[in-house]
């Protein structure tokens, strides 16, 4: 609001100067609103009880008197105090009246964190700048500009005459409307909320308290929340005439109450049951069910005491090759059973897995292994040339005819402690799982046995048991995997593996159905991409976890209304907190009360906190920064000790030495204690389940030798579909830089996730005035074909080109265009098979499309394709 402290030098004052003041009006307001503000205007108010203490009004007049203001610039002050420490900022345009009641804009500047003592100067001078414009003079603008003009303030404060004790009955009968009709020409619309007070004297003419209402607009706020906002307004009166020269960072406004209700009862999550390691916990359900079907995938089925057997062989294996507590065993195998044996029997040796995806590029896994140091690599031998050079590494490969024969040497039985390199103890890590990382360089996450128990034994949120099938879809390289594999194996359920590669919505559904899945876990982009595709591919489950990103409330709408049998939970958290920190069953009433789906409660064993920049607690309603604490921490970031200390802090509201986590994310309670999801205030973004750092894409896009420069940001096309897109200036003395070879150039060293899916060239990168990336000013990406364009011939070419260009929302594609230089990634790949197994009648592979990425290609396999097969009926027994 800095038009208002500035001088108007033309004949019309008054008036050029509220014409500026309207025309400047600051962005709205960050205030704890119950509900997202409707297109359409609400007209509805509805109103609480405001009310202020003799002893509290008698310290206001004498604050005001040593101060030389007056009591409304004392109550002003404490206004803003309170919401700027609710979120509002520190630049707050307050409503008032003058003397003859006409209308006003004080400005509240309270940047710098001052004292409520300068606060109250600051304020007193800039309600003399406004009044000297004169009221009239902005009545006179109102009615010229209204109802065209957004109104200049949100929040007001108003207060009316005083009344003597031989009056307050009559006052108090009539309520505080004096003020509520300002004279003057057509009002604008109500605002947000209006305190309004009324001074009460005593006999003596003393002050005897204040008397008010707190009108607030009902489509934003509940009554619950107007009536905490007059509590915390009389708090903070109170704490600021008491101690005048405390900053206003200091300034809490929740009580006792509140506080103990956001850092205890809300977090009350904790779980009578002692950490154990994963190995004592599943050869206990090993011994319990023997015979119980363990794990399956297209070609194996292992039992429970076959599965403990194999894994107990490779353990000794392992552990005569050093594996052991500490110890680190990279794992470069495909989504199969023989993964599952793997990271079995790693964790039985006391080693920790690291999960290398085959699907990496060569650069990518040679960083990964570098940067781990592995003492061991488990592999096959089709897989282990994109693994080589791993220095001082052991290299198991398991289809060796000669590990093979070592195997069938050691026995079955489970490993005792002598067999290890040392005792085993839920603290030790049970594996290592790289992230991208904002330096430019992925990092490794440890995270210990005891982090993975919490995640997967009687949490609240699963319940798992011996009649589930839980599907296994996610990268090996996902930490999704933790939730599939360790929450199936350690409630003796069935782990159905699916095979290989990205599945299309066709054959997720066969899967699901072939195997009699139950419990299912998919990233929000494959959980929208099935709901829109075919939503009867989930009808056979009894639970539906998804998340990684932000649902859809249409989507999950569609869900609870298609299948009501179906538990849908919404399940939200970092890596670095054991895959799930928070979840939340999502239920109709979720889908209609605001535009969010909610991410919910804390897990077992675990505590959030919505903190601000000074690690206060904020109160319901209002953003804050997610600090997680609690059994599901990991030990910290791989070698990176200086990175583990920035992100793993002390935890103030916990045991001397506890840690808390920062997330990044934005979030805030609502008033029922469940956690909504409002962003990053970082350069980390989800997509399409995956956590992504913006600035490693950079550094990839960098490091090409022709690129000086680069940014990276998410574009959202008008169809709502998200994609990363690279800018890039060209080096000094290049004289440009092909977009083709720079994509082409990151892709073989970044996953397919990461790589922009356009890269457009810039003369120069546009700034801001503060000299920061102007990211509104980026050109809008155009994913256009590279090639000549190539018409179709036959009819299948035709349709061919018309479901490439439908999916992936350009004019045409041409025979000879490249799915993933036009933008293309893993979701419309899927999108692409179900369009082709939908109108040409064809089942067509995910892989295909890997392979030979331009329609031509495409249409040569579906030459050789099989049929679509006919839909799947399940069909009940009984």
């Amino acid at each position: 609001m800095t038009a208002i402290t500035t001088e108007v030098a033309d004949g019309n004052g008054g008036p050029a100067h509220w014409r500026r003041v309207l025309a400047e009006a600051p962005p709205e307001l960050a205030l704890p609103f119950d509900r997202p503000r409707p297109h359409t205007p609400d007209p509805r108010t509805a109103r609480v009880a405001l009310d202020v203490g003799a002893e509290l009004h008698a310290r206001v007049v004498e604050l005001a008197a040593a101060e030389g203001v007056s009591p409304m610039t004392v109550l002003r002050a404490a206004l803003a105090a309170l919401l700027s420490r609710l979120g509002a900022g520190t630049d707050i345009p307050l409503g008032g009246r003058t003397a003859a009641g006409e209308r006003i804009v004080v400005p509240a500047d309270l940047s710098g964190d001052p004292s409520f003592t300068e606060s109250l100067h600051r304020l007193h001078d800039g309600a003399a700048t406004a009044s000297r414009y004169g009221g009239a003079a902005f009545e006179r603008v109102v009615a010229e500009l209204a109802p065209a003009a957004r109104p200049p303030y949100q929040v007001e404060l108003v207060v009316e005459e005083p009344v003597t004790a031989a009056s307050a009955l009559a006052a108090d009968a009539a309520g505080p409307t004096a003020a509520e009709q300002p004279p003057g020409g057509p009002a604008f619309p109500p605002c947000d909320l209006s305190f309004r007070l009324r001074p009460r004297l005593g006999p003596d003419g003393g002050p005897a308290g204040l008397r008010g209402l707190l009108t607030f607009a009902a489509g934003l706020f509940d009554e619950a929340t107007a009536e905490a906002l007059a509590r915390r307004l009389v708090r903070v009166l109170g704490q600021a005439v008491a101690r005048p020269g405390l900053p206003l960072s200091r300034v809490e406004p929740l009580d006792g109450a509140e506080l103990h209700r956001l850092l205890v009862d809300w977090n009350d999550t904790a779980r009578d049951v002692p950490a154990a390691t994963l190995p004592e916990l599943f050869e206990a359900q090993a011994a319990r069910t023997p015979d119980a079907l363990a794990v399956v995938d297209g070609r194996v089925r292992l039992s429970y005491g076959e599965l403990n057997a194999r894994a107990n062989r490779l353990a000794r294996l392992l552990s005569g090759h050093g594996v052991g507590p500490e110890s680190l065993v990279a794992v470069s195998l495909e989504r199969s059973a023989e993964l599952v044996v793997a990271l079995l029997a790693v964790v039985k040796a006391g080693g920790a897995y690291v999960p290398v995806d085959p699907a990496y590029p060569a650069e990518r896994v040679a960083h990964l292994l570098d940067d781990a140091g592995p003492a061991c690599l488990i592999t096959t031998g089709a897989l282990r040339p994109g693994t080589a050079g791993a220095p001082g590494t052991t290299t198991v490969v398991l289809d060796d005819p000669l590990t093979e024969a070592a195997l069938l040497g050691h026995p079955g039985t489970d490993l005792g402690p002598a067999e290890r390199t040392a005792g085993l103890r839920p603290a030790h890590p049970a594996y290592g799982i790289y992230t991208s990382g904002s330096t430019g360089r992925p990092k490794g996450v440890l995270v210990t046995h005891a982090s993975v128990d919490r995640l997967v034994r009687r949490t609240g949120y699963l319940d798992i048991g011996a009649g589930d099938v839980v599907g296994q879809l996610a990268s090996p390289s996902f930490d999704a995997t933790t939730l599939e594999i360790w929450g199936a194996l350690l409630n003796g359920a069935v782990l159905a593996v699916a095979p290989p590669g990205v599945l299309s919505v066709a054959e997720l559904k066969e899967f699901t159905a072939r195997h009699g899945v139950t419990v299912l876990w998919l990233t929000a982009g494959l959980f929208h991409q099935v709901v829109d595709t075919d939503v009867t591919a989930l009808r056979g489950l009894r639970h539906l976890l998804a998340g990684g990103d932000v649902l859809s409330p249409a989507m999950c709408a569609a869900v609870v209304g298609a299948l009501p049998g179906v538990r849908l939970s919404n399940g939200y958290g970092p890596t670095e907190n054991t895959t799930f920190t928070t979840t939340h069953d999502v239920r109709g009433a979720d889908l209609t009360a605001s535009g969010t789906v909610p991410i919910g409660r804390p897990v077992a064993d675990t505590r959030v906190y919505v903190l601000d920049a000074a690690l206060r607690p904020t109160a319901p309603g209002v953003a804050g920064e997610l600090y997680v604490a609690g059994a599901g921490l990991a030990r910290g970031y791989l070698r990176r000790p200086g990175t583990t200390a920035e992100r793993f802090v002390a935890n103030p509201f916990g045991e001397p030495g506890e840690r808390m986590y920062r997330t990044g994310d934005v979030v805030r309670w609502t008033a029922g204690g469940v956690l909504e999801f409002l962003g990053r205030e970082d350069g980390q973004v989800k997509l399409r389940g995956f956590r992504i750092e913006l600035g490693e894409v950079e550094a990839a896009l960098a490091a090409h030798p022709g690129v000086g420069r680069a940014a990276v940001v998410v574009h959202e096309s008008d169809s709502g579909d998200r994609r990363l897109v690279g800018y890039v200036v060209p080096r000094r003395g290049t004289a440009a830089v092909e977009a083709a070879e720079v994509r082409s150039f990151v892709a073989r060293r970044l996953p397919e996730y990461m790589v922009p899916a356009a890269v457009v060239p810039l003369a120069e990168l546009p700034l801001t005035v503060n000299g920061k990336l102007d990211r509104r000013a980026l050109p809008v990406p155009r994913f256009a074909p590279v090639t000549a364009y190539r018409a179709p011939g036959s009819p299948r070419e035709k349709a061919l080109c018309e479901i490439f260009a439908a999916v992936l929302d350009v004019e045409r594609v041409g025979l000879d265009d490249n799915f993933f230089e036009l933008g293309g990634h893993s979701l419309h790949v899927t999108q692409i098979v179900s369009r082709v197994r939908r109108e040409l009648s064809v089942e067509l592979r995910p892989r295909v499309i890997y392979d030979v990425p331009t329609v031509a290609g495409v249409a040569e396999r579906l030459g050789t394709a099989r049929p679509a097969p006919p839909p799947i009926v399940r069909r009940r027994s009984g």
